[in-house]
């Protein structure tokens, strides 16, 4: 008996698809003597993942069995929050001391620069990630060490493309997604995959003629 352990956020879990259950369920129901675990949780980014992914998959796997890990990861890891921006667009005055002086002379006013930036449009977009691209790479590659030292295979979905009507548009919740951090997250996966011997599977591609 084979074992699929299936990671990820609310695309996994199935959430929104009450008909067919989403891709997991579809999973359980066409393969044959392969048992199908559904581990998506709503709402999730990899550091989720990076917490209890071997909590998860020792409480699971057989020695005797191959096991299967697929990870589907990243639609909230590139969120941006506005109003995070917004407090971190703040500006913060440095107050300088010179010697024997009681009250600061002059004042040095700098504006964060913890966050990634990247291409939208031709424009320099700056972003709040939920999960920078630093620690989406930390978290994958954790992840895919952990699977090479128990023999388990990989396989890393790629993000889907954000429509073109809601790229760079603030939603209800106050949050915002660029198509170029899908981009960018995306290359990362797929440069991960090849490092660890993993399978890529890009979706992207497949989805966004469908996303326009």
């Amino acid at each position: 008996m084979n074992s699929i352990l299936c990671f990820g956020d609310s695309i996994s879990y199935g959430e929104g698809d009450s008909q067919s259950g989403g891709w997991v369920e579809q999973l359980k129901k066409r393969l044959k003597n392969t048992t199908v675990f559904n581990l998506g949780i709503p709402g999730e980014t990899t550091d989720g993942l990076r917490l209890r992914i071997e909590f998860e998959v020792q409480r699971r796997i057989l020695r005797s069995n191959k096991t299967t890990i697929i990870l589907n990861y990243g639609a909230n890891d590139i969120v941006v929050h506005k109003k995070a921006i917004k407090a971190e667009k703040t500006l913060r005055v440095e107050k300088v001391m010179k010697p024997g002086k009681e009250e600061p002379q002059t004042s040095k006013i700098k504006p964060s620069t913890e966050n990634p930036e990247l291409i939208c449009n031709g424009q320099q977009v700056e972003h709040k990630l939920v999960v920078p691209l630093s620690f989406f790479e930390r978290n994958i590659t954790e992840a895919l060490s952990y699977a090479k030292a128990i023999n388990a295979d990989v396989i890393l979905l790629s993000l889907l493309p954000i429509h073109l009507l809601d790229d760079g548009v603030n939603n209800r919740f106050d949050q915002v997604k660029y198509d170029a951090s899908v981009i960018a997250y995306n290359e990362k996966l797929r440069q991960l995959a090849k490092h660890f011997d993993a399978t890529f599977i890009d979706l992207y591609s497949c989805f966004l003629n469908g996303s326009n």
